[in-house]
């Protein structure tokens, strides 16, 4: 029944040249590693303390699909992000949510931009 659901549109298109720049970002910053090809998910669970540097290691998170994203604000699990912007900056200080840290801020920019356009 899931399956036969339309997928939400995104809320932006973007031209190719940045949804290659944001592809780039996407992969050298190893968000891929959890949000893999095609679907953007590797369909896992990750302890809510790894992600969020918590004392709470009784919460199981499933990796989300990518797909449809910028559809679903506010976004981490406990809707702290209100923004995609939010999510790869202000709590990804820890630098689990890929390691946007090596990215440039044009970089963090083209990402923030696939994003909404998957």
């Amino acid at each position: 029944f899931v399956k036969s659901l339309p997928r939400p549109v995104p809320a932006r298109e973007h031209p190719p040249e940045i949804m290659r720049k944001g592809l780039e970002a996407f992969v050298k910053a190893r968000c891929d590693s959890c949000h893999s090809f095609p679907h953007f998910t590797n369909l896992a669970q990750v302890s809510s303390s790894f992600l969020f540097n918590t004392e709470d290691s009784f919460h199981w998170l499933d990796t989300p699909s990518l797909l449809s994203v910028s559809t679903s604000p506010p976004y981490l699990f406990d809707g702290r992000a209100q923004n995609l912007d939010e999510v790869i900056g202000r709590y990804n200080s820890n630098n689990r949510h890929g390691d946007t840290a090596m990215l440039s801020d044009a970089e963090k920019v083209a990402l923030v931009q696939l994003l909404e356009a998957l």
